[in-house]
């Protein structure tokens, strides 16, 4: 039994990675045209100090027309993230359920280049675990980060879509993401063994 439990956060994690490869794929290329969504981190910081003007392209508002550099500098942060995820689970024999997932998948969201209001749905299935294991501030920031993207899109107007009042929601909702990813990672982390505890004989 104790084998299958440390085994088993493993597979899933894996499982996660996998299954959200293609997702990754979209959403750090732009899916085709160039620009920054403008309800992603990057697009709605970018918004907020440049007052760029947003454009329609592809079934989305974008701005911006950033420099492969930064595309490939935000590529490796999210490769890192997630492959740090994964190296803490694979080390960590008693890493809570939906732990790692959750901050796996929060990532693609917060280094993204893309973020539209569906995108919500994928980190709240392992968020539900992990909360039922006791992991409360996930649930609480995940919570947020989902009432806020229910308000964005009742206050959203695609006919003036730079409001004001829309922008500042997009922009709590994104800040409650990183709170989300934060928490996850620290919740993660903390689960690790310290090396320090480990005796040598």
């Amino acid at each position: 039994m104790r084998a299958i439990r440390r085994v088993y956060p493993r597979i899933l994690c894996k499982i996660s990675c996998r299954s959200t490869s293609g997702l990754i794929a979209q959403v750090i290329s732009y899916r085709g045209p160039r620009g920054w969504e403008y309800e992603s981190l990057p697009g709605s910081i970018l918004r907020l100090f440049t007052r760029d003007t947003l454009r329609f392209s592809s079934g989305s508002w974008r701005l911006g027309l950033p420099p492969g550099m930064i595309t490939a500098t935000s590529t490796v942060m999210l490769i890192a993230v997630v492959g740090g995820v994964w190296w803490l689970a694979a080390h960590c024999p008693d890493l809570p359920e939906g732990i790692a997932e959750t901050a796996a998948v929060t990532s693609v969201l917060v280094f993204g280049t893309l973020l539209s209001p569906q995108f919500l749905i994928w980190p709240l299935p392992f968020v539900a675990i992990t909360a039922a294991g006791g992991a409360n501030r996930v649930e609480r920031w995940a919570g947020a980060a989902a009432a806020l993207t229910l308000l964005d899109w009742i206050v959203f107007d695609p006919h003036h879509p730079a409001l004001l009042q829309s922008e500042i929601v997009i922009l709590c909702r994104n800040a409650a993401l990183v709170g989300l990813l934060v928490v996850a990672l620290k919740e993660l982390r903390r689960a690790a063994p310290d090396p320090r505890s480990t005796v040598v004989v």
